[in-house]
């Protein structure tokens, strides 16, 4: 079944797409993942803010300015806040307007939280308050550099506008500690900017893989949704047309019948010959149509066995007698062995008959006249009953003996075929083992005859 490949093609392992080849459903997702990300960390400006309040006297000697501070952080965390909660609605309408004014809150927000700090470090110097104010800086920084993994350029612009200028305000501060701290601060940056790169590389290599595997997993079950559909439809036409074909076959075998009890007089001889392959044809077609029909059945899981006590030497007898004519046209023997000792075992008795008729049938095929057909029942230690089905015929190759159990296959297929069948026996015998909880199994070497074993569950001895 064909399906459609990706709008591109997947890109070597370890690596993604260049933007402009990625899918907008992806830039949505990332956008989506930037605004839950983020959304929350804007109101870590506010708290450190109340935080520096309360723990500096730096609103009471600069009020005006801290109170400014505090209110652009509140208002531009409220937006980044509303734009993460109303993303669906707002994205939906213009992504670039959304993008843009979310760009504008984080630059913001990292605009007014430097100045603030480099505020405070230039009107403090770097004693223990200003160190308390760099500490909450770098805390920011490092959760941005996380939290705006899936926009590079935004990631990179938030942490340069947030600990560039303090670098330059440390730097000149007197003594050797400014310098100091100025540099602690750059190695900390080029840091940052180095795992963000990282972390933003792993975000959209995971995204994308996780994508391609919704992508692919779509694709399979649609996949399978068609196959099963065309399988309901195979189940349902063959079961239509095989109660079609039964019908008026039905009626042309009962017909034969009247006529060769003579019920409108009395037939010569090539009249009979010809009734009699016509009951014959008859009766192949017939079964094949139930072979038919019962494939269909269990491939649509709607048939049903009808489990109950097993008589095992009535059973086998059963299947003898249905192949006897058969093997007596080919002057073949057939042998029976029968268990040692009666055993309690259940299942549907017509099905099992159907399986040993089945692989009767087929050793009487296979095996040249004056050869010999055993039928052997049997028990192993393991509790398990074993049907074995031994013939003196002409034996199957290693090679061939894979494709015994597939329908309608048939390892003298040429046009000039010896052998007639339409390689629906074993797959329907090998199926309804299977319902019985058992299996077939075959052992057969080329000119050596072969051995074809029906397992069935364990059973217990009688009495």
């Amino acid at each position: 079944m064909k399906v459609e490949a990706p709008a591109f093609a997947a890109p070597p392992a370890g690596t993604i797409p260049r933007d402009r080849d990625l899918p907008e459903e992806l830039q949505i997702r990332a956008n989506a993942d930037l605004a839950r990300r983020s959304s929350l960390s804007a109101i870590i400006y506010v708290l450190v803010w109340a935080l520096l309040v309360a723990l500096t006297d730096d609103f009471a000697r600069i009020p005006l300015f801290m109170g400014t501070c505090g209110a652009l952080l509140a208002l531009l965390g409220a937006g980044r806040y509303l734009l993460g909660a109303r993303f669906e609605a707002w994205h939906g309408k213009n992504p670039r307007r959304w993008r843009r004014g979310f760009e504008l809150g984080v630059g913001g927000s990292a605009f007014v939280w430097s100045l603030l700090c480099n505020a405070l470090v230039a009107r403090h110097g770097l004693d223990g308050n200003s160190m308390m104010v760099l500490l909450a800086t770098a805390g920011i920084a490092a959760g941005g550099s996380t939290s705006l993994a899936p926009h590079l350029r935004l990631v990179r612009a938030f942490l340069l506008l947030l600990l560039l200028p303090v670098i330059l305000v440390s730097f000149f501060q007197e003594g050797q500690v400014g310098r100091g701290v100025s540099l602690m601060i750059t190695v900390f940056l080029v840091f940052l900017l180095v795992a963000a790169k990282r972390i933003h590389d792993e975000y959209w290599l995971a995204l994308y893989n996780s994508w391609l595997l919704d992508r692919r997993a779509a694709e399979l079950e649609q996949a399978r949704d068609q196959a099963m559909a065309a399988a309901r439809a195979k189940d349902e036409f063959l079961a239509t047309m095989s109660h079609e074909l039964r019908t008026p076959l039905n009626a042309v075998l009962g017909f034969s019948e009247l006529l060769a009890d003579g019920h409108s007089g009395p037939l010569n001889a090539e009249q009979q010959e010809f009734l009699e392959h016509i009951s014959a044809s008859g009766r192949h077609l017939l079964d094949l149509i139930n072979d038919i029909l019962d494939l269909a059945k269990i491939d649509a899981d709607r048939l049903e066995l009808e489990q109950a006590p097993l008589d095992l030497d009535k059973l086998c007898q059963a299947s003898l007698d249905l192949v006897q004519a058969q093997a007596k046209a080919r002057d073949l023997t057939l042998y029976y062995v029968p268990l040692r000792r009666p055993i309690f075992a259940t299942g549907d008795a017509r099905r099992l008959c159907q399986i040993l008729v089945n692989l009767l049938g087929n050793a009487v095929k296979f095996t040249p006249e004056g050869g010999t057909v055993t039928l052997e029942v049997s028990q192993g230690v393991d509790g398990r009953l074993r049907f074995s089905v031994l013939d003196t015929g002409i034996g199957i190759s290693e090679a061939n003996q894979g494709r015994l159990f597939q329908p309608f296959v048939q390892l003298d297929s040429g046009l000039t075929r010896k052998y007639e069948g339409t390689g629906l026996g074993l797959a329907l015998s090998q199926r309804l083992a299977h319902l019985h909880h058992g299996h077939l199994e075959v052992e057969s070497q080329p000119g050596l005859g072969s051995c074809f074993s029906l397992i069935l569950p364990a059973a217990r001895p009688q009495g």
